[in-house]
């Protein structure tokens, strides 16, 4: 319940000041790990997207708790959609008839379906970091005062 209580706007202005507007990184860098943080919140590693978010960031050398915080796109209200993305995209893709609606979205039709839903949440991740860092990048290029040199 504490955490409840602390999710507010303050709290979320603070933490977008301390991590994201008034970080040392780049623009570049900064848009890179909200990226990044789409991809794996969107990806189909359900319950790992955030270590994977963590460790992926570390390794590119980005920021881990602006990729970890962007990681979590994927809450729980999201979810469907998440979910039902990734079937159409999937089914796109390997040109099948979508059989699953918003409303039957549960484990007997992602299990009949399993690549799809792979190939195509993979792909809507790719597409979600893409338009993460897009977006980011220049909102972070508009608004971020003293923005350091590029690294």
């Amino acid at each position: 319940m504490s955490f409840l209580n602390k999710l507010n706007w303050a709290n979320l202005k603070k933490f977008i000041s301390d991590n994201i507007t008034h970080s040392k990184d780049s623009n570049v860098k900064m848009a890179a790990s909200i990226g990044l943080g789409f991809f794996f919140g969107v990806s189909p590693f359900w319950g790992y997207h955030m270590i994977l978010a963590g460790v992926a960031a570390h390794f590119f050398k980005l920021n881990k708790v602006v990729a970890i915080a962007s990681s979590n796109i994927s809450l729980p209200p999201l979810i469907p959609f998440v979910l039902y993305g990734g079937f159409v995209m999937g089914n796109w893709i390997f040109n099948k008839p979508m059989t699953i609606t918003l409303k039957s979205v549960t484990r007997q039709p992602i299990g009949e379906s399993l690549m799809e839903y792979a190939v195509g949440s993979l792909t809507l991740g790719v597409l979600a970091a893409l338009l993460g860092f897009c977006f980011s990048y220049l909102l972070l290029k508009k608004f971020r005062k003293n923005q350091p040199e590029q690294e």
